[in-house]
Formats: structure tokens, C-alpha cells, sequence
């Protein structure tokens, strides 16, 4: 995956967030991803990660996707 792929996926499950996907080394093995969300309001951290850990699952379970660090926010 590259980072133009996860940040559409992560649009169309996040629709009207945030997102960023950023792969910091260019060697596409460990990516950035930060998301805020009002889908997050009302959520501990832990479930705001689950959620967007459950949106890439399939990815990272393939080994399509290594590693990434994840980021999330609560907007009103």
C-alpha cells in the first residue's frame, strides 16, 4: 500500500474528517497516519485507534500494510 491508498480508505470510513498519512522514511513500510474525527467524540483513545485499526485490518493481517503508527482526535 502507499500512502494515497490508505488515506482514501480511511476518507471513505472517516467521511468528513481529518486525515493525514504520511510515510516519514519514503520506504513504504512504516506510515503516519493521524485522523480527527467527530466519529470520535465520546470515545476513549484506545477506541478511536480501534477504529481505525479495524478500517486497515484486512491490510495488515495480508502483510500488505507493515506498520503504522496511528494518531487520532476528537473534534467537536
Amino acid at each position: 500500500m502507499d500512502t494515497i491508498s490508505i488515506k482514501q480508505l480511511l476518507d471513505k470510513n472517516f467521511p468528513e474528517s481529518h486525515v493525514t498519512v504520511d510515510d516519514p522514511h519514503g520506504n513504504g513500510y512504516l506510515f503516519e497516519v493521524t485522523v480527527h474525527s467527530t466519529l470520535f467524540t465520546g470515545k476513549t483513545r484506545v477506541q478511536q485507534h480501534q477504529m481505525v485499526y479495524n478500517v486497515l485490518k484486512t491490510h495488515i493481517d495480508d502483510g500488505v500494510l507493515h506498520a503504522i503508527t496511528v494518531k487520532t482526535k476528537a473534534c467537536e
